[in-house]
């Protein structure tokens, strides 16, 4: 799958693997499939969103062309949104 400017994944983080070469690859459940994307290493602790809810937005920006968002569903199933500090490169 191949994501367009501004078009965003929503899924469910299974596991962020460090590959070792500078280079992440985050693995989550979307539209039940497992998908995988590799990113660049220097984006912080992304371990701590293993198991949640995480949207992966593609942006026209070659040098930011990721970011990664928490998704958090509360009581009352209202959808807040958090923008992480860092960004994928």
């Amino acid at each position: 799958m191949k994501l367009g400017s501004w078009e965003e994944i929503i899924g469910h983080l299974m596991a962020v693997k460090d590959n070792g070469d500078g280079t992440t690859t985050l693995v989550f459940m979307a539209d039940s499939r497992m998908i995988e994307v590799t990113v660049q290493s220097d984006t912080g602790n992304l371990e701590r969103l293993v198991n949640h809810r995480i949207g992966l937005l593609r942006t026209d920006d070659q040098q930011r062309p990721y970011i990664v968002r928490m998704i958090e569903v509360g009581k009352d199933a209202i959808r807040k949104e958090r923008k992480l500090q860092k960004w994928i490169r």
